[in-house]
C-alpha cells in the first residue's frame, strides 16, 4: 500500500492534532491531504467527542438552572439552543470543567478530615482550607446566587435566589 501524500503543513497540524493521516482521503492535487483535510477531520473527531461527553437532557437542564455556569455561566447560556457543534464543545466543556472542581474539593475535603480528624466546622473554614488554600476556581455564578457551606453534610452549595440549595461540592 502506497502512502498518501501530505503536505508539510498538514503533516505538522495533523501531528499535533493527534490525526491518524492514513485513515484520510486528499482533496489537493493528485490526492494530497491538505490543511483543510486535516483540519475537517480534527472537528469531525472533536464533534464525536463532545457527543460521548455531552450530558444527559436532566444533566443540561441542572446544569443550566445552578449547578455549574463554569467561570461564565452567561457565555454558557448564551450558546444554549443554538444546538450542533458549538452546543456539544461548550457542553463538554463545562461538564468537564465541573467534574474537575468537584475532584478537586473531594480530595481537598479528604486531606483536610485526614490531617484534623474532623471536617471544616464553619463557612469560613471551608472556604479558606479547601478553596482558596486548595487552589480551587470556583465557578462563575449567576446574579443572585451565592455559594455556601453545608456544615451538617460537608458540601459546597448553590443557593439560588429562590432561597433553594444545590450540591456542587462532594458528598
Amino acid at each position: 500500500m502506497r502512502r498518501p501524500r501530505v503536505s508539510p503543513l498538514a503533516r505538522r497540524i495533523a501531528a499535533d492534532r493527534g490525526i491518524d493521516l492514513s485513515r484520510l482521503t486528499g482533496t489537493g492535487e493528485g490526492g494530497t491531504i491538505t490543511r483543510a483535510d486535516v483540519e475537517h477531520a480534527a472537528a469531525e473527531a472533536a464533534q464525536r467527542d463532545a457527543e460521548r461527553a455531552a450530558p444527559s437532557a436532566a444533566e443540561q437542564a441542572r446544569a443550566e438552572s445552578t449547578e455549574f455556569n463554569a467561570r461564565s455561566g452567561r457565555r454558557g447560556q448564551s450558546f444554549h439552543g443554538q444546538g450542533g457543534y458549538l452546543n456539544a464543545v461548550f457542553s463538554a466543556r463545562f461538564t468537564s470543567e465541573n467534574q474537575i472542581t468537584k475532584a478537586q474539593m473531594k480530595k481537598n475535603l479528604d486531606l483536610f478530615e485526614a490531617t484534623n480528624s474532623r471536617y471544616p466546622s464553619s463557612q469560613e473554614e471551608y472556604f479558606q482550607a479547601i478553596i482558596v488554600d486548595g487552589g480551587v476556581s470556583l465557578p462563575e455564578l449567576n446574579p443572585g446566587e451565592e455559594y455556601w457551606y453545608d456544615v451538617e453534610n460537608h458540601q459546597l452549595m448553590v443557593r439560588t435566589p429562590t432561597g433553594e440549595g444545590e450540591a456542587l461540592g462532594p458528598p
